[in-house]
């Protein structure tokens, strides 16, 4: 006999949809009520099982939460994300040769990440003003970077440093402001999305515990604790060569790792209970496994490229972790 997702309690249901996107989600379940401006958005009749999954904890925050993080994630990862691609305006600036244009991060990954941003800004509530406030300044930065690289010719050979628009009289390169306005929204975004993921997770792990749902339960705390883990490097640039660091994080994956073995022992038993809906956890078991992993290899090489791999799969069971659709009946 098939039972409802992630666990079973007699007399208790948890039959739990599942979807793609998290916009979708909150349409259905209608908690994108209003936009953040406060005008009301179009109302589809609500059913009491959407009613109750909009007066769970954390519903409207999750979605949020998941798609800052996605257009973080977007915009900070990877080979024509932001960071690299200003090195490589910078490298290019010093090299220019004739109708050789310089290179800015890539034109569609930035308005993707952008959008994505202002899908979460658009979801009302979530009671993180912070972490809104920041994302307006990260879109207005955005938007300014994009208009000035719009704007921007390629710049010829000889006359580079006198035909930029942007460029600075003593030298410097162009468009600074554009890329650093952007750089400092986004520091502040890292520390603020490490913070409210941190909350959201203690509220969400009290809730699964009362529920009684060990799967979710373990589930949440071992992102959590992979959380802690990836934060240790994020707080100091120094961090990677620093032994008391390591120190801290041994600790961290010890009990990291004994969350992911009581998270899949919980699977193994949902799944001979006949669960359904549970495609996400091997997923998000597999990444964290992976991820002790990097760990382990920063701690032995202690190279940049070893805590970039640690990031990246943090970032992987966060997207693997579907977790809007878990509150949802």
């Amino acid at each position: 006999m098939k039972r409802g997702r992630y666990f079973y309690m007699p007399g208790y249901s948890m039959k739990f949809r599942s979807i793609i996107l998290p916009v979708m989600l909150l349409v259905t379940v209608g908690i994108t009520g209003c936009d953040q401006t406060g005008k009301k958005a179009n109302e589809k009749p609500a059913d009491a099982a959407a009613n109750s999954a909009s007066a769970r904890p954390d519903a409207v925050s999750a979605a949020k939460l998941d798609l800052y993080s996605q257009a973080y994630k977007v915009m900070m990862s990877g080979q024509t994300s932001l960071r690299p691609s200003y090195e490589g305006f910078v490298a290019r600036l010093e090299n220019t040769r004739n109708n050789e244009e310089i290179l800015y991060i890539s034109g569609g990954r930035l308005e993707y990440a952008l959008e994505l941003f202002r899908q979460g800004y658009a979801i009302h509530g979530g009671d993180m003003p912070e972490l809104d406030r920041n994302v307006l300044d990260v879109i207005d930065a955005g938007n300014s970077l994009m208009a000035k690289r719009a704007g921007q010719e390629p710049i010829e050979g000889n006359q580079k440093e006198n035909d930029s628009p942007d460029r600075a009289t003593d030298g410097t390169s162009p468009l600074p402001s554009g890329y650093e306005a952007l750089f400092a929204a986004m520091d502040r975004m890292e520390t603020l999305l490490f913070k409210y993921r941190k909350s959201e997770s203690e509220k969400r792990m009290a809730w699964f515990k009362k529920a009684g749902n060990s799967l979710g339960f373990y589930t949440e705390r071992s992102l959590a604790e992979a959380q802690d883990l990836l934060a240790l490097f994020i707080a100091s640039k120094n961090a990677i060569n620093d032994s008391e660091t390591y120190d801290k994080g041994d600790l961290v994956l010890s009990s990291l790792e004994e969350s992911l073995a009581a998270q899949r022992r919980a699977y193994v038993n949902a799944r001979s209970e006949e669960v359904e809906g549970l495609e996400n956890y091997p997923a998000v078991y597999r990444v964290l496994t992976s991820m002790a992993g990097s760990y382990r290899d920063l701690r032995q090489n202690r190279t940049l490229s070893d805590l970039s791999a640690l990031n990246k799969k943090y970032n992987e069971a966060i997207k693997a972790n579907n977790r809007v659709s878990m509150l949802i009946q």
